[in-house]
């Protein structure tokens, strides 16, 4: 039997059937949790199987990603060795842990990594919604997510790209910087963490960095928000001092390699090129962005209304 087959008539119903399945597991138990969330990752994987071993897919941005890493594992000092383009360094220093694992520089490590890098995203989507709703809501709005990541084998879905390790990022720190409603207070190692996290998704795509900063900035509010006060700047700071740790780290390297020029043309002017000459001057752009999300009927409710969402979110938990 060909494998397009096993995986179109028996592997799809069946992780379909799994998760679906697993989203009645008993609530209230953590182990229950963690069972769901190794699902989570098993879906993906498996159900990725067929281009996991895959060659070289159309888009040419994931064969530029680990012919940059290769390069940077000789010769690590980014913007010196490699111009990232859009893509910044954690990008293309994320293509490492396939070489550790032992695939090498690879299109098959690659592939590898984005679905492992997804499959940790949606698991970091469930806890944030977990630590804000029920367990059953949690997991039935992740639902449509896992099935669609581990069913959807189109190239551009399943290769490593840009937004594989900024969007990997960006989910984690949301997860870490709302705790659960119960424990209000949370650690400020993890509100720490948090901003390690937001603050390192500059460096993997600037152009996500704005949506970092509406999670950080909603992060600290909720935070300086909370009812115990003696702790609450604590708190705050452990998040921004986080959200600094790795622009403070970027900034001591590019002044001891005396990389600043480099930095400043190759990652920022031409990333502000790349909007304004590929697409639109930003003026105009900011000036159609909202008309642009009105052309068709729900998105604009949907996106200001999401944000509106996770706003309150953060607040409620104050």
């Amino acid at each position: 039997m060909q494998p397009a087959i096993i995986h179109l008539f028996i592997v799809v119903p069946a992780l379909t059937l799994l998760i679906a399945g697993a989203c009645f597991f008993p609530t209230g138990r953590k182990p229950w949790n963690w069972l769901f969330e190794v699902l989570i990752l098993f879906s993906v994987v498996a159900g990725r199987w067929p281009v996991l071993l895959a060659g070289r897919l159309p888009n040419p941005d994931e064969s530029q990603i680990i012919a940059g890493a290769a390069t940077l594992w000789r010769h690590p000092e980014f913007w010196k060795w490699v111009d990232g383009p859009t893509v910044g360094p954690l990008g293309y220093y994320s293509i490492w842990l396939g070489k550790l694992a032992g695939f090498g520089f690879g299109y098959e490590g690659a592939h590898v990594i984005a679905a492992v890098f997804f499959a940790v995203s949606i698991v970091a989507l469930f806890r944030f919604l977990r630590n804000q709703f029920a367990e059953l809501p949690a997991r039935v709005s992740v639902l449509p997510i896992v099935v669609f990541g581990s069913l959807d084998l189109f190239w551009d879905v399943v290769q490593f790209g840009n937004e594989t390790t900024p969007l990997f990022l960006l989910s984690v720190g949301m997860a870490l910087a709302f705790p659960p409603k119960g424990h209000p207070g949370g650690h400020h190692a993890r509100l720490f963490a948090a901003g390690v996290a937001l603050g390192a998704v500059p460096f993997a795509k600037l152009q996500v960095a704005p949506m970092a900063v509406f999670v950080g900035a909603t992060a600290v509010i909720a935070a300086l928000l909370r009812d115990d006060k003696p702790r609450k700047l604590g708190r705050a700071s452990a998040l921004i001092a986080g959200a600094l740790t790795v622009p403070s780290i970027t900034g001591a390297y590019l002044t001891v390699y005396h990389l600043w020029p480099h930095f400043m043309i190759s990652y920022l002017r031409n990333n502000i090129t790349y909007v304004r000459y590929g697409y639109l001057e930003p003026l105009q752009l900011l000036k159609g962005f909202i008309p642009f999300l009105g052309q068709t009927e729900g998105i604009l409710h949907l996106f200001l209304g999401t944000l509106i969402r996770i706003l309150l979110l953060a607040l409620e938990s104050a």
